[in-house]
């Protein structure tokens, strides 16, 4: 007869194998559902944006650090950067696949870091981590980020705002992995500056070997703002005003998050007025506030933050720009990604708090939000604008313009093995080829 000592040895076993397989269980999972919602990333692989003239061509001109310590749009890019070294490994054909595979893997990793138990005090169940995880991945706003490597620094935010919030590593591995995550995302974007605030304190309240990552943090922080202060970069458009303001919280910042880009689209356009887009943006405020309500304060005060010094970042850009754009939630999605996520996972946070009030109002905005994932699964489609083809003329001798979407602003313009090559500035470079 088995000892009672010997069955519950065994289950213990059995819990930490299946604990131990969770995690890489999701991440394929999640990696299959990244892919479904743009397959194209994979099955017709080509550049994005500045995946291909600001990052990609420059490491054919330069050496590796003067490429990977060049600011571009006033801040560095580390991630990027990287990813365009590696992209060199491969031929030009291949370079946006396997470009494309890292920034759906980064995405997937972002996922599984909500899956583990670093989240366990403010997503305590697996259930809870497991939905998460599953939403960072389909966050309805993603059509620019999923499989970009120009914008993968949106989803190194995202992880950023996460492990603020997450439970001291384990073991020294989970310490440098930690300390290796944070120092690249910090050095990817201009994030880690409005989230020094949450560095400080968490710098404060960590004792020992686990300072070493909220340093490395706030470090990186003070390198980008040095950048910022001596790199050149393009200022805004202009100082938004109260109703440009009031737009963007309702329609990008609230009803987006609450619903998917689609059905916030569909409501700006339906011309009810700057009054319903507030109303309703009031409205799923206070829901929000009674869904959240039971979240430990030192998890939702760093959130509450994150999130709104994204928002107050995103205010500022979408309102630079052309006022369309402001109420079109498909322009400009990937300023409003980190709020939007961390909307989603403080209401499914809200799901499994102890107060019946903030479950059932929780489980409200989470439906809502299901109808948003589902109806915005599908990404958009990218036109085909045939790389294999077009793109052997890289490396060549011979100047040549390769078309890269959005073809009117960011096509690459190969100047030849000779060169020079000049970085363009955020504004794009156009398909006509650019002179120094």
């Amino acid at each position: 007869m088995t000892s009672p000592m010997v069955v519950g040895q065994t289950m213990e076993a059995i819990a930490k194998r299946r604990v131990a397989l969770y995690v890489p269980a999701f991440a394929l999972a999640a990696l299959a559902v990244v892919i479904a919602r743009r397959p194209e990333t994979v099955f017709r692989p080509q550049f994005f944006n500045e995946d291909g003239q600001v990052f990609y061509i420059a490491t054919f001109f330069d050496d590796p650090w003067s490429v990977t310590t060049r600011p571009y749009a006033g801040y560095l890019h580390l991630a990027p950067r990287l990813g365009a070294w590696a992209t060199r490994l491969v031929s030009v054909p291949d370079a946006p696949l396997l470009a494309n595979l890292l920034a759906l893997a980064l995405s997937v990793v972002v996922g599984a870091y909500v899956a583990s138990g670093r989240t366990a005090g403010w997503l305590p169940n697996r259930w809870a981590r497991t939905a998460g995880a599953l939403f960072v991945v389909l966050v309805p706003g993603s059509a620019e980020t999923l499989g970009s490597l120009t914008y993968i620094q949106w989803y190194l935010a995202v992880w950023l705002a996460v492990w603020l919030v997450s439970s001291r590593p384990a073991g020294p591995w989970a310490l440098a992995l930690d300390s290796i995550m944070v120092t690249v995302a910090a050095l990817s974007g201009p994030f880690v500056v409005l989230l020094a605030p949450c560095l400080i304190a968490k710098l404060v309240g960590c004792h020992g070997k686990d300072r070493l990552a909220p340093f490395l943090g706030l470090v990186g922080a003070g390198v980008q703002i040095g950048v910022l202060i001596t790199a050149d970069r393009h200022g805004l458009a202009g100082m938004p005003g109260p109703g440009d303001v009031l737009q963007v919280v309702a329609y990008r910042g609230l009803l987006a998050s609450a619903a998917g880009p689609t059905i916030a689209t569909i409501a700006s356009r339906m011309d009810l007025g700057i009054a319903f887009g507030v109303g309703a943006a009031f409205s799923l405020a206070v829901l929000l506030a009674v869904a959240v309500w039971g979240i430990p304060r030192g998890v939702l005060l760093p959130l509450v933050w994150s999130a709104g010094a994204s928002l107050a970042g995103a205010i500022a850009a979408q309102t630079a720009g052309p006022s369309a754009i402001m109420t079109d939630a498909f322009g400009g999605q990937r300023y409003f990604l980190v709020p939007a996520t961390i909307y989603g996972l403080a209401v499914i946070s809200g799901v499994a708090v102890r107060s019946r009030r903030a479950r059932m109002t929780a489980r409200v905005l989470v439906a809502i939000l299901v109808v948003g994932v589902v109806v915005d699964f599908r990404l958009a489609p990218q036109p085909d604008l045939k790389w294999p083809t077009s793109s052997p003329c890289i490396g060549g001798t011979v100047p040549c313009v390769v078309p890269v979407h959005y073809a009117d602003a960011w096509s690459i313009y190969w100047p030849g093995r000779a060169g020079p090559y000049v970085q363009p500035p955020p504004t794009g470079t156009g398909t006509i080829p650019q002179s120094p």
